[in-house]
Parts: C-alpha cells; sequence; structure tokens
C-alpha cells in the first residue's frame, strides 16, 4: 500500500498536468468549433450582402443606359410604341426596385436614404417620360378627331352644295 501511495504522490503533477491539458485541449476545441461557425456567419452575410450591392448597381446602370437610348423628340412627338417604351424603362425599373429591396435587408440605417435617393430619382424620370409620352399620344389623338371632325365637316359641306 506504501508503494501505491509513494506512486501517486510521485506522479501527482505528472497526472495533473496530463488532465489540465486534457480539458484545456477540449475547451480549445470548443471555442475555435464557436469562433469558426461565427465566421461562415459572416462570411455567408458578407458574400450576399456583396452579390445583392452587384445586383443593385448592374439594375442601376441598366437603367441608366437605357434611358440614354431613349430618343425624346421620339417621345414628345409620340412616335415611339408603347410596348418599347415599356422595354426601356419600366422593366429595367423595375428589376431595380427588386434589386434595392433585397439589398435593403443587408443596408445600415444611415445607408438606406442614399439608396433611396437613387431610386427616387429614377422614377422621376420614368414619370416624367411617362407624362411626356402619354401628353404626346393624348395630342396626336385629339390632333387626329380634329383632323377627322374637320374632313366630316368638309364632306358635308360638299354634298350639301
Amino acid at each position: 500500500m506504501a508503494s501505491l501511495k509513494e506512486s501517486l504522490i510521485n506522479n501527482l503533477p505528472l497526472a495533473l498536468t496530463l488532465i489540465t491539458g486534457v480539458i484545456s485541449y477540449f475547451i480549445k476545441r470548443k471555442y475555435d468549433m464557436i469562433d469558426k461557425k461565427i465566421e461562415k456567419k459572416y462570411d455567408l452575410f458578407y458574400s450576399s450582402r456583396m452579390d445583392r450591392f452587384n445586383d443593385f448597381f448592374k439594375n442601376y446602370s441598366t437603367c441608366i443606359e437605357s434611358i440614354k437610348t431613349i430618343s425624346t423628340t421620339a417621345v414628345a412627338n409620340g412616335k415611339i410604341e408603347s410596348e418599347k417604351l415599356d422595354r426601356l424603362i419600366y422593366y429595367p425599373l423595375s428589376n431595380l426596385h427588386s434589386s434595392y429591396l433585397q439589398l435593403r435587408v443587408y443596408l445600415e440605417e444611415y445607408e438606406i436614404p442614399e439608396f433611396q435617393k437613387i431610386v427616387n430619382r429614377l422614377d422621376k424620370i420614368n414619370g416624367a417620360i411617362s407624362r411626356t409620352y402619354f401628353n404626346a399620344e393624348f395630342n396626336d389623338r385629339t390632333s387626329e378627331s380634329s383632323l377627322f371632325s374637320k374632313s366630316i365637316n368638309n364632306y358635308l359641306k360638299m354634298r350639301n352644295q
């Protein structure tokens, strides 16, 4: 019995070191796993945020380029078809709105107004183009109807003579 006591006393520092090392190893592994999980979440969030930024700016540049291709005289004279105007403005603007809503999830509160200004400005441009187009189309219709009524009146006058 004395030899067992002596051997435990002599090996106690080694046993405590070994037990402390094993416990420390498992604690370190646990914290490493927690850190990896946090890092993966951050990487996924950051990657998704960058994808949304890229989509927004791609759709923004598409809107700007499509607006640049519109002939203002053709719109003012109503000579552009509404389907073509929709393809040039409405669909890219709709895509921009969609990408803005997706991006908004990832934006900080102080960033939202700046992106909202961009979308609002393009909405105003779209509204101005639409008003110009529909005013021109309305003016064409009224001028056509007035030409039609004038030609009917002229026909009736000639017939009565």
